[in-house]
């Protein structure tokens, strides 16, 4: 109907060009009838009147000639109407024809053969029986939600993965932070102590205590340099717990992502079909919300060295 209707009104009488809101804007002559206003000017060249080409009724120049408004609303209504049929429509992946998405299939034959296809075949009903008559063929929208399904699992897998590493990660760098506390501790002891041993040997003034106190002084150099280096390993340890902390929320971030893919799918679905993509299922959406829950409940926690240690201030 509406290739019908777009072949009858959507056109000029006279040049046959598409009206538009331009130079084309369809204009209505004495008569009733409509042309464009292109082709009025073209008319009006050099005459006192214009003859309908339609039914040769003269028109008086000059002349107000109007914008035939119901035909340009007609028109609109048409352009939104093909616009919606292009989105629900999917092209056929072997003729390339354009049919409606709940009439899709897909060949599972064909997909298992090409293990290493990255997009899912589309096919027509004409297309599946001309060439894939003895192959496993099912719904498009069936194969969809497979794929998806298969990817969300594969990320529930890598999140799991990701957090028994954090976990292990953690309890090391616990362990590795407790020590350089304890060594930090030590060092700070060891550093009080040597100072004051450097001035008790400064005030002597001998040559024996002068060379102590310049190997004590490289002593305490070096006790300083430990105090960076347990300083520097602090912020590490603090920089690696981050880094792990924004890679499993960019990952439930996809996995969120996915599911509003499937979502929007299942309401384009919809609308030529009953039923749902996902059928009566919510596995995916659950096991979704539940891996963005447990990503919150279970946070990886890690004091800052700065919260943990009272002297960090005074070893920077």
């Amino acid at each position: 109907m509406a290739s019908f209707l777009d072949e009858t009104i959507s056109y000029c009488t006279v040049c046959l060009d598409a009206f538009d809101e331009g130079k084309r804007t369809p204009r209505m002559l004495f008569c009733g009838h409509t042309v464009c206003g292109a082709c009025i000017d073209d008319l009006a060249v050099g005459r006192k009147t214009i003859a309908c080409p339609i039914c040769r009724a003269e028109t008086l120049l000059p002349a107000d000639f109007p914008k035939n408004f119901e035909l340009t609303d007609t028109l609109s209504k048409l352009s939104f109407e093909r616009r919606k049929m292009a989105v629900d429509k999917k092209q056929c992946s072997e003729c390339e024809t354009l049919i409606s998405f709940a009439k899709l299939r897909h060949c599972l034959t064909c997909s298992a053969a090409d293990a290493n296809a990255d997009v899912l075949n589309q096919l027509c009903a004409d297309c599946c029986l001309d060439h894939h008559m003895t192959h496993e063929v099912l719904k498009f929208s069936d194969a969809l939600q497979k794929r998806c399904s298969t990817a969300v699992e594969s990320g529930q897998v890598y999140v799991a993965s990701l957090r028994h590493e954090a976990l292990n990660l953690t309890a090391k760098s616990d362990s590795i932070r407790s020590l350089l506390r304890a060594l930090n501790q030590i060092t700070k002891t060891q550093k009080r102590k040597l100072s004051e041993l450097v001035n008790t040997m400064k005030g002597s003034g001998s040559e024996d205590d002068i060379s102590t106190v310049a190997n004590l002084d490289a002593l305490q150099q070096f006790s300083t340099s430990g105090l960076m280096l347990y300083t520097k390993a602090s912020n590490s340890f603090a920089h690696i717990h981050t880094v792990l902390e924004k890679c499993e929320t960019e990952l439930v971030s996809v996995l969120q992502s996915v599911r509003k893919e499937l979502n929007q799918t299942d309401e384009d679905s919809d609308g030529t079909e009953n039923g749902s993509l996902f059928g009566g299922s919510n596995t995916e959406s659950a096991v979704l919300d539940s891996t963005a829950v447990d990503a919150e409940d279970d946070e990886l926690q890690h004091d800052d060295p700065r919260d943990n240690d009272e002297d960090y201030g005074r070893i920077r």
